[in-house]
């Protein structure tokens, strides 16, 4: 099937009614993917140098575990800021406005067996471990906050369940290779309209709730 040869995977838990989906996806998004319209890359392997202790010489650094669906909760962990010597370029990349997501994808069994995507927007410029993903649009014609919502969606996670990951039950990591293969909707100005304030509005109202 043309599933196939796009996922690059044979879609072994796709029945029909999943394969009629996906074309109906296929034919909304025009073909287009995350991969065209984003570049995402891993935070820093610095787990070995990060502290609990917070001093001037320090700053803040997320781990995977700290991001929900649009909220990040308060870093937990420091690193001295000479650490960054040698990544000089990619700190000054995450310093920019962008996606944060577990690149651990959460496998949930109640009430039957899904995954989620937890992603949020960063425009702090907060540094991260490797255990996040950091997703930059590449393409001025689509907000941030626009690829967030589609990131969050649970149809975004229903296709990633199955169409990229197989269904698989281990450790599922959501790096750019996979993430790529998202589909996302030309950001038409009514769709753009729609989903950005949405994305907004719960990036306010999810911390507040979680107090």
């Amino acid at each position: 099937t043309s599933a196939c040869r796009e996922m690059t995977a044979f879609p072994i838990h796709a029945d029909t009614d999943c394969l009629r989906i996906y074309e109906k996806i296929k034919t909304k998004s025009a073909g287009l993917t995350f991969g065209s319209v984003t570049q995402t890359c891993r935070g820093f392997p610095l787990q070995g140098r990060i502290t609990k202790k917070k001093s001037k010489d320090t700053e803040p650094i997320l781990r995977g575990d700290e991001l929900k669906p649009y909220m990040i909760m308060a870093p937990s962990c420091f690193i001295k800021k000479n650490e960054f010597e040698k990544e000089e370029e990619k700190r000054k990349m995450l310093r920019n406005p962008k996606i944060l997501s577990q690149n651990i994808v959460a496998h949930v069994l109640s009430p039957r067996d899904h995954l989620v995507i937890m992603a949020v927007v960063d425009d702090q410029g907060t540094l991260n471990l490797d255990t996040v993903m950091n997703t930059f649009a590449v393409d001025a014609t689509f907000p941030i906050h626009y690829f967030c919502a589609i990131m969050n969606s649970k149809l975004t996670s229903w296709f990633t369940y199955i169409f990229i990951y197989n269904k698989a039950v281990r450790t599922m990591h959501f790096d750019e290779y996979y993430i790529s293969k998202l589909p996302v909707m030309p950001a038409v100005n009514s769709i753009v309209e729609d989903l950005v304030p949405i994305s907004k509005k719960l990036h306010d109202l999810v911390p507040q709730l979680a107090k």
